[in-house]
């Protein structure tokens, strides 16, 4: 039967610049034990490839008989977290009770302040 490749797990990377998604793929089809690459790097055995940064992939399998099957995934990333300070009142001496607000965009999820 014909050589199919798939995406079979896949992790988006976590915070921005950072180097921990994965994608896993699966093989069907062919003859025979697979050998998988990414990137057109050397073929082997594992089907995961761990510790990615945003970017497109290009997944490749090859069979006993030297078939081949390629399929591309893009992970990506989080923007930038950004933080804008508004409505600053600055301490004095004989009131130290400065305050400042903040405007917060990108990362994930919500924001904890400390």
């Amino acid at each position: 039967s014909l050589l199919t490749l798939s995406i079979n797990d896949l992790q988006h990377i976590a915070c921005y610049e950072g180097e921990d998604g994965f994608l896993s793929v699966q093989a069907t089809g062919g003859v025979g034990a697979y050998q998988y690459a990414i990137d057109n790097g050397v073929f082997s055995p594992l089907s995961t490839f761990a510790n990615l940064k945003s970017n497109e992939y290009r997944l490749s399998v090859i069979d006993q008989n030297a078939c081949s099957a390629t399929i591309s995934e893009v992970l990506t990333q989080p923007e930038i977290i950004e933080i804008s300070f508004t409505e600053i009142q600055p301490a004095f001496c004989a009131d130290p009770r400065g305050s400042v607000k903040t405007a917060v965009q990108g990362g994930t999820g919500s924001y904890t302040y400390t």
